[in-house]
């Protein structure tokens, strides 16, 4: 090996931080909610007229009338009962 091949091979001695990296990573993390915080007020600006333009009336009459006949229906009664049973089963396997 070389002088130069040494040079690289070696660890670089540890470089004195002085809160620098907790500083830049709150920083990252103040910048992401203030851009998940922009997001959401998008979302809810955009989304706010539909509460006042959508039938909800219709919209309940219609699950109201609906609702009853599709949960009397025998392939989602089998459908929610395997899913309790596969949570029941997920729950006591877990606890052997």
């Amino acid at each position: 090996m070389t002088q130069f091949d040494e040079l690289l091979s070696a660890p670089l001695p540890a470089v004195a931080d002085n809160g620098f990296s907790v500083q830049v990573m709150r920083r990252i993390a103040l910048e992401k909610l203030r851009r998940q915080g922009a997001l959401a007020a998008v979302v809810v600006l955009c989304l706010a007229p539909a509460l006042f333009v959508f039938p909800w009336h219709e919209i309940g009459m219609t699950l109201g009338t609906l609702l009853p006949h599709i949960a009397g229906s025998l392939a989602v009664q089998l459908a929610v009962a395997v899913v309790v049973l596969t949570l029941l089963g997920e729950r006591a396997y877990s606890k052997l």
